[in-house]
């Protein structure tokens, strides 16, 4: 949202009120928030408004583990905090820590994680915190103009409308009780018709990073570099509003980018010009083909994966046998084989030309091409 809320208050506050106020754990007024951002936006102030409205509360530079505020965008130009962990009024007392990473070259967005004892209750005092039931979400589907047609044309089918029926003739009001199983039953008919009719939403899963260490192409120089930009990203963590600091993190996260990039191509062209140089000698050919990976256990993985000898040898040795042919492969050979045999009753056009019937054809041609130019000059 890019809300930049600075110490704004997140609930209505009760300064000016005669009463005593109230600072203990299980008050509902909450600890006062810290922020290394000094400034506010509109989205910060409608953020603001938001949590006032609805009850809900910026953990952020409130809780054990970040009661500073700590920044979690660090650019070129500055710092701010604008990733936030939000929570209802009730769960505060349930949330343990949260902590704000150090920046690092992946992201310009520090990562923010929270602890949450979800078995803690006040009054309860079991060793065995409750079992609590996990409910499955509901399927999620694509609609558009298209689906509404679909769907409609779904719920018309004979299928459903046979189940349709049956739900009708079923006496709800003789059992009261049952109104969920009536509901269920509804719900389950209509699911049916979705499933059949409409398209599912597909979760985007976040592809996964590979860590950059294992890489072949890592060697001590990206090491050091690596090294260097960890002390800069905590020193920056800890001061964020040094600017000498914010600016040779950037310029040694840059060099640190570049130097990966060069190292990367220097691998696969190395590699390259080992495969060509290697073409004439079978062993080492097979040899750098092998070891071509840039993951350093990338011949584990392909042992794991990869077919055993056993394996290769019956692949090829059933590759090239005769198969067992099915009736209706053994009738299409039979009828190919029939035609092989009638391929010696030649049409007229498959007939072998001879030197008379060419000479006839070209003195044909010859001809028709006179009148031709005869007219042509006429005209």
């Amino acid at each position: 949202m890019n809300a930049r809320t600075n110490k704004l208050d997140d609930f209505v506050s009760n300064n000016g009120s005669n009463h005593i106020q109230d600072t203990s754990d299980n008050s509902f007024q909450p600890l006062e928030r810290q922020n290394f951002d000094p400034i506010t936006n509109n989205h910060g102030k409608k953020v603001i408004e938001i949590c006032k409205t609805t009850d809900i509360r910026i953990l952020n530079g409130r809780t054990i583990g970040d009661s500073l505020g700590r920044p979690t965008f660090h650019g070129k130009n500055g710092t701010s905090l604008v990733d936030y962990i939000i929570c209802d009024q009730k769960l505060i007392p349930k949330v343990k820590h949260l902590v704000v990473k150090s920046p690092t070259y992946l992201s310009d967005h520090s990562q923010v994680i929270a602890w949450i004892n979800l078995y803690k209750t006040d009054n309860t005092t079991n060793d065995h915190p409750p079992q609590s039931q996990t409910i499955k979400l509901p399927l999620q589907y694509i609609w558009d103009h298209e689906a509404s047609k679909n769907f409609k044309t779904t719920l018309k089918s004979d299928e459903i409308q046979e189940k349709l029926n049956k739900f009708l003739e079923n006496d709800s009001s003789s059992n009261e009780e049952n109104v969920h199983d009536y509901v269920n039953e509804f719900q389950n008919i209509i699911n049916l018709a979705s499933k059949k009719s409409l398209k599912l939403k597909r979760k985007k899963y976040r592809s996964k990073i590979n860590n950059v260490t294992n890489k072949k192409w890592f060697d001590k120089e990206c090491r050091l570099k690596r090294h260097n930009l960890r002390k800069l990203a905590n020193l920056k963590h800890r001061d964020p509003t040094n600017t000498e600091i914010r600016n040779s993190y950037h310029t040694t996260l840059k060099d640190y980018k570049n130097t990966l990039a060069i190292k990367k191509r220097n691998f696969h062209f190395n590699k390259c010009q080992e495969i060509e140089n290697a073409s004439n000698d079978p062993l080492t050919f097979w040899k750098t083909l092998q070891n071509i990976g840039e993951d350093l256990d990338t011949n584990v993985k392909e042992n794991k994966n990869s077919p055993q000898p056993n394996e290769w040898i019956t692949h090829f040795e059933t590759l090239h046998s005769e198969h067992k042919l099915h009736q209706n492969q053994q009738k299409i050979l039979e009828d190919l084989k029939n035609h092989e045999k009638t391929k010696d009753k030649l049409n007229e056009l498959d007939e072998i030309i001879t030197e008379d019937e060419l000479l006839k054809a070209t003195k044909k041609l010859k001809s028709k091409k006179a009148i031709y130019n005869d007219k042509i000059s006429n005209e």
